[in-house]
Order: structure tokens, then sequence, then C-alpha cells
């Protein structure tokens, strides 16, 4: 498998990420406070996001359960 960083529509997305984040006022705001550029932070790679988002899918789908509701998970090809 490529590279993730490698691929252009990954730097795109980083684009995307930090161009909303740099409108939204709470991050702004913070990020101000804190002297640090939103367009020169890190951002959480791909991979790590996607096993985040699986956590929380999981989480989320067991909270259902033991509550007795239907849980309808995000489309698998969007899990990656």
């Amino acid at each position: 498998m490529a590279d993730l960083s490698d691929c252009w529509w990954e730097h795109l997305l980083r684009y995307s990420i930090m161009a909303r984040l740099s409108k939204e006022p709470l991050f702004a705001e913070k990020a101000a406070a804190m002297g640090i550029n939103i367009g020169q932070v890190e951002i959480t790679p791909p991979t790590v996001r996607r096993k985040l988002w699986f956590g929380i899918q999981t989480t989320m789908a067991e909270i259902a359960e033991e509550g007795g509701w239907q849980f309808v998970p995000v489309a698998q090809e969007t899990m990656g």
C-alpha cells in the first residue's frame, strides 16, 4: 500500500481540515491564546483517524445494544 502522505488527496484533505479549523471560532480562539498557527499544526495521520473512528463506532454499537436501541453504522467503505 502506498504511503498516504504522498497522495494528492491527503494533501487536499489536510488543507481542507486546516481551512475549516481556522474558521471555527472555538479552535481559532484557543490557537490564538496558545500562540499557535493552525495552518502549521500537525494533523493526525489517516490510519490513526480510521482506528479511532472504528473504536467510536464499536462503542456506540455497544451502548445502543445495552439500551435496546438500533445502531446504524457508517457504510463499511467509509471505514477504509
